[in-house]
């Protein structure tokens, strides 16, 4: 019976009717082939072109190439999708997270989250082999056998941190101890770098500063156990990689003559802008631009300024010293060829009669002979080496007698004292140690010039001002805001406003903060429900389908940016509490 059952089971199987067969066919949907990229690397320093892996993306076309953008622009996404590191990105916490976007068919934004991490089982070092013998430290210098090992400065992380091994041949016959001796070793900075002597590793103790120390040269020693030197010493050289930690400074505010019959395309004043960074390196390579012209009369681009050079020349028609006596420029230099930090100067120029031209600046003038002098502007939180000399002032009786110099006035000899001094028989103006803009933004001292004979005193009066540097993070009110949004709240509503304050000179690019939202818990139904306006701080409703029952809350994760976006940040919570509709 049980035969005769099979039987009936497979003829009902093989003689299905046709249409209770179904074959479903697969649906599109467009967007990124997965929820999240990870893209793991093998060294914590990223090289310009490192390529880190491709981007998988599909609109449901044909199409196979696609624009794309990225959060973080030291990232590019080729159109095939390619992942490439386009300025060398350091990635100091281990990792660095960031959003890819691209749009489908119809022009609507899809947004994927990026993680790029190194995998520590995978990370390498370098191993340094001693030279076999006959290849001693004389054929190593004049062949360089020994590659130099690469450092980032300012690396975080557990110290200390693995740099390289050290390793030798005779290991393999014998018990071997490693050292090492030199400058970074056993001579100050004693212990910057330590060996261990069993496995030849060697260690980095804390972060370095390039700008402290740009190389480390010293030795490595392999000796036998119990039977002396079995290498001859290897020379290992550490290049401490600069990072784009300094920004460029303008030390001066530049002041020059233009005459009303100056001719198209003459230079009437060059600007410089210093950058601590390494020389002839991209995070100190500067490029300049006019950010404004006040007046914009009778055009706004009377002026242009060499990219390069700084360079400052007329481009256009109608200077009238009537009409428009004096402008003002702003003017921008910025590293990383013009894509990295920044800084603004001021560009004073005054319109006069003739054609004579006589630029003029702050790092160029004669000595002062005016009662009150012009301002002198120095840059916060400068590194030195101190004392800076500022300004040399002269008075006028300078020429006809002997006369000692004196300051007085608070930064001299009232409190914070001794931060400005003077050479009593030059006139020359330092100061002493790094200033802090939020503590002073000036500083108003008094010069007394007494002649040796004593028959001639007089007091002049200098202005220190202190240029402003982006030290200080926006902070934001409030740790947590509060909100709630009805349920039937219609696109383009606004729900809550946040507001982050910065230290640094009001009405300035440091102080010039944008807001952003990084993420929002829960991502539904969609990731982008509500929108923020970068200037104001004013969140709004930007998606369809708040739904109090199964969405009853929301939490946003903001972020304030000062330098208009692209500087330090802070960062707080928005909670918006879904409501019945009103």
């Amino acid at each position: 019976m049980g035969t005769i059952w099979f039987a009936i089971w497979c003829i009902l199987t093989v003689f299905q009717p046709p249409n209770l067969v179904t074959a479903e066919e697969p649906v599109c949907v467009p967007g990124f082939q997965s929820d999240q990229l990870t893209f793991s690397v093998m060294r914590i320093y990223l090289t310009q072109g490192t390529v880190l892996g491709k981007v998988g993306f599909s609109d449901c076309t044909d199409r196979t190439r696609f624009l794309f953008d990225t959060s973080d622009k030291r990232f590019v996404v080729k159109t095939d999708g390619v992942l490439m590191v386009k300025r060398p990105v350091f990635l100091h916490e281990g990792h660095h997270d960031f959003f890819i976007h691209s749009w489908d068919s119809q022009g609507r934004k899809l947004t994927i989250p990026v993680s790029v991490s190194m995998n520590a089982a995978d990370a390498q070092v370098p191993v340094l082999q001693f030279p076999e013998p006959g290849e001693g430290l004389k054929r190593r210098k004049r062949d360089w056998v020994i590659p130099p090992l690469n450092v980032p400065e300012n690396q975080r992380g557990t110290y200390p941190l693995k740099v390289a091994q050290i390793r030798s041949n005779e290991d393999k016959a014998r018990k071997l101890f490693y050292s090492i001796s030199g400058p970074g070793a056993d001579l100050p900075p004693v212990d910057r770098f330590i060996m261990d002597k069993q496995t030849g590793n060697l260690y980095v103790t804390q972060p370095l500063d390039r700008e402290e120390t740009a190389s480390y040269t010293f030795l490595a020693h392999a000796v036998a156990d119990g039977a002396g030197q079995a290498e001859d010493p290897m020379e290992i050289i550490v290049n401490v990689i600069d990072q784009n930690d300094n920004k460029p400074y303008f030390t001066v505010e530049y002041n020059a003559n233009v005459a009303e019959a100056t001719a198209i395309d003459t230079e009437v004043v060059k600007v410089e802008a210093k950058d601590d960074d390494e020389p002839d390196n991209l995070n100190s390579d500067i490029r300049y631009r006019i950010l404004n012209q006040d007046p914009p009369l009778p055009t706004d681009h009377m002026f242009e300024i060499n990219p390069v050079t700084g360079s400052i020349r007329v481009t256009g028609r109608g200077l009238d010293r009537e009409k428009y006596p004096q402008y003002t420029l702003t003017v921008q230099a910025a590293d990383m060829a013009g894509e990295g930090l920044f800084a603004q100067g001021k560009v004073i120029l005054t319109v006069t009669d003739g054609s004579s031209n006589a630029p003029e600046s702050g790092s160029n003038v004669e000595p002062n002979t005016a009662r009150v002098f012009p301002d002198v502007f120095f840059t916060e939180n400068n590194r030195g080496p101190y004392p800076i000399k500022l300004i040399e002032i002269r008075s006028d009786e300078h020429q006809k007698q002997n006369l000692h110099y004196s300051i007085s006035g608070p930064g001299a000899d009232q409190p914070p004292v001794a931060l400005f001094t003077m050479d009593r028989d030059t006139g020359s103006l330092y100061v002493t140690q790094p200033v802090d803009r939020e503590e002073a933004a000036h500083y108003k001292l008094q010069v007394h010039a007494v002649a040796e004979s004593g028959d001639h005193q007089e007091v002049l009066s200098v202005t220190v001002k202190v240029i402003d540097q982006n030290d200080n993070k926006p902070v934001f009110t409030q740790n947590t805001f509060e909100g709630q949004v009805a349920e039937n709240s219609v696109k383009g509503s606004e729900v809550i406003k946040v507001e982050a304050t910065d230290a640094d000179e009001p009405d300035n690019a440091n102080s010039d903060i944008r807001y952003s939202i990084l993420s929002q818990d829960p991502q539904l139904p969609s990731d982008n429900m509500f929108e923020i306006n970068s200037v104001t701080g004013a969140i709004r409703v930007a998606g369809t389908g708040l739904d109090r029952e199964k969405y009853p809350q929301y939490t946003l994760t903001v972020q304030a940016a000062d330098m208009e976006g692209e500087g330090l940040s802070g960062q707080a919570q928005v909670i918006l509490k879904v409501v019945e509709s009103q």
